[in-house]
C-alpha cells in the first residue's frame, strides 16, 4: 500500500505560470478559477514528473492511488518519454519485434497519451514540457500541438482570455489560479531559457499575484530545479543562461514573499528521485533566504543515486508523487506518497509480464 511522509509549510505558494490582468486587480472583473469549491473545504492535488523508461507501469499506479485520494488535478513536470532512445516499457511489451528508433519516435508521444495520461480518467492533467520533449527531432510547437488537451486546460485558457491574450497567448509556460493558489509552470527545457520574454511574463504574473487578494499562496513548477539546490549537479546550474536567469527567478520569488507575505513553494523534477528541502543550502541561507522546495522525478524514469549531501527524507529507487492538501487560507501540507509493486493495477498487469513489472520496481535505477 502507499506510504506517506508528511511535511508541512504554512501558507504555501506553488508557482505554475498564471497571468492576472490589471483590470482584475482593480476589481473590474472576477478572476476565473479552475473549479469552484465549498469555502471551508480542504482539497488535494498531485504532482510528479519524469515518466519515461517505466512510465507505463508507474504512472497508472500513481494515478490509481492519487484518484483514491480525491485529487482535483495532476500536474506532470515533463519528460513523458525518453525520445533519444527507446523506453524499456515499449521494448518489453508483448511479443512483437522491437521498433526501430525512428518507429519509436513516431509513436512514443501517442503511447504516452494512451498508457499514461489516459490513466487519469476524468481527473484533469496539467502537462509541462521537459528537455526530453525536445529530443528526437521534436519541438515546442509539436509538443503543444500533440498534447493540446493537457497543455491548454480550460483553467489556463480562461486566464489567457481574461488577460486579453487569446489563442495567440498559448505557450509552454503558463499559470492558473485554483482556490486561492496561483500555480505557475516555467519552461526551462532548453539551454536558451529562461529567455527575456518568459522573464517579463513571469514578472507580470508575480506583480499581479502580489496585489491580488484572491491569491493567498503560490506554487511554482518547472522541469529542472532552480540554481543552488542540493541537486545542483543536474539543474539550471548546468548552463550559463540557466544559472543567471534561474537565480533571478529565485530572487524574484523571495522578494514577492518578503513584500506580500504570501507563501511560495518550488517543485521540479528532472532528477529521478524524491528530495524535500531542496533549497535549504548554505548558498541560499547566505543569499536571501530559503524557499520550501521539492524535487519529484519519480514517475517511472531510471532512478538516480542521491547526492552525498541530500537532505533528510530524500528517497531514491522509489516511484511516487507529492500530494498537496490545501485549506481555504492557502496553507498547504505536502505528503510524499510512494507506490509499490503490489499497487500496480490489473489493467497494467494484463499488458506486461510479472518479471518486467518487478524489474521496473527493483532494478530500474543506479545501484550506488
Amino acid at each position: 500500500m502507499a506510504r506517506t511522509v508528511r511535511i508541512f509549510f504554512p501558507r504555501v505558494i506553488l508557482l505554475l505560470a498564471v497571468l492576472l490582468p490589471a483590470s482584475a486587480l482593480a476589481g473590474k472583473r472576477p478572476m476565473p478559477q479552475a473549479k469552484a469549491a465549498p469555502a471551508a473545504q480542504a482539497w488535494k492535488f498531485a504532482v510528479s514528473g519524469d515518466s519515461r523508461n517505466c512510465g507505463n507501469i508507474a504512472m497508472p499506479t500513481i494515478a490509481a492511488d492519487a484518484r483514491k485520494q480525491g485529487v482535483a488535478f495532476y500536474w506532470h513536470l515533463g519528460d513523458l518519454r525518453w525520445m533519444s532512445n527507446i523506453d524499456e516499457d515499449i521494448l518489453r511489451r508483448g511479443n512483437a519485434p522491437p521498433p526501430s528508433l525512428r518507429q519509436y519516435q513516431a509513436t512514443a508521444w501517442q503511447d504516452a497519451i494512451d498508457n499514461q495520461l489516459k490513466a487519469w480518467g476524468d481527473t484533469p492533467v496539467f502537462l509541462g514540457i521537459g528537455n526530453h520533449e525536445l529530443y528526437g527531432g521534436t519541438s515546442r510547437a509539436g509538443f503543444m500541438a500533440k498534447f493540446r488537451p493537457w497543455t491548454e486546460q480550460p483553467a489556463v485558457k480562461a486566464l489567457r482570455s481574461h488577460e486579453g491574450l487569446g489563442s495567440a497567448g498559448a505557450r509552454t509556460y503558463f499559470h492558473w489560479i485554483e482556490r486561492g493558489i496561483d500555480f505557475i509552470y516555467l519552461d526551462n527545457a532548453s539551454q536558451d531559457q529562461f529567455d527575456e520574454a518568459q522573464m517579463q511574463w513571469l514578472g507580470g504574473v508575480l506583480a499581479r499575484a502580489a496585489k491580488n487578494p484572491e491569491v493567498r499562496s503560490l506554487v511554482v513548477g518547472a522541469h529542472a530545479p532552480l540554481p543552488n539546490s542540493f541537486g545542483k549537479d543536474h539543474a539550471m546550474d548546468n548552463w550559463p543562461v540557466g544559472l543567471s536567469s534561474g537565480t533571478r527567478v529565485y530572487q524574484m520569488l523571495l522578494e514577492l514573499k518578503r513584500t506580500s507575505g504570501k507563501a511560495v513553494t518550488l517543485i521540479s523534477s528532472h532528477q529521478h528521485f524524491y528530495m524535500p528541502n531542496a533549497y535549504n543550502t548554505e548558498y541560499w541561507q547566505a543569499n536571501g533566504g530559503v524557499l520550501p522546495g521539492y524535487i519529484v522525478g519519480s514517475a517511472g524514469a531510471h532512478r538516480y543515486a542521491l547526492p552525498a549531501d541530500a537532505p533528510a527524507g530524500s528517497k531514491t529507487m522509489v516511484y511516487g508523487y507529492i500530494l498537496g492538501t490545501a485549506d481555504p487560507s492557502g496553507a498547504t501540507q505536502f505528503d510524499y506518497r510512494e507506490v509499490h509493486e503490489s499497487d500496480v493495477p490489473q489493467s497494467v498487469r494484463a499488458r506486461y509480464i510479472p518479471e518486467f513489472i518487478h524489474w521496473c520496481f527493483a532494478e530500474n535505477g543506479d545501484r550506488k
